[in-house]
């Protein structure tokens, strides 16, 4: 017999910021690798923090049958010219993340938190 476990993200992510941060179109989204696995396997889950600065690691909060373990950051940054002729910088830190289930189920991934110029 097969067992797996499902995950599912919440939708939202949330933010916790400055009208400062909000000026640069601070977002937080989420990325799953898959959402079925089998049990006692796990699967990458990605956040991605668009133009929040320096706010440091997102906090992850798991259901019980599940584990998350923070493996590494990696940054992208550029500069863009938008339609108006402003200078748009864009940077993208993406904290990545071992999701892994320790029983069978169907989990929900509430949304990561992370505190901006806070």
């Amino acid at each position: 017999m097969i067992r797996t476990s499902v995950i599912r993200l919440a939708t939202l992510a949330l933010l916790a910021f400055t009208a400062a941060a909000a000026a640069q179109d601070a977002q937080l989204e989420c990325r799953l690798q898959r959402e079925k696995i089998y049990t006692g396997e796990s699967v990458g889950y990605t956040v991605f923090a668009v133009n929040c600065g320096d706010a440091g690691r997102p906090q992850l909060e798991v259901p019980d049958g599940l584990t998350a373990t923070y493996t590494t950051a990696s940054t992208e940054s550029s500069i863009r010219q938008d339609g108006f002729g402003r200078i748009r910088q864009l940077r993208i830190v993406k904290h990545h993340y071992r999701v892994q289930s320790s029983r069978v189920g169907t989990f929900t991934l509430p949304a990561p938190r992370l505190t901006v110029d806070g």
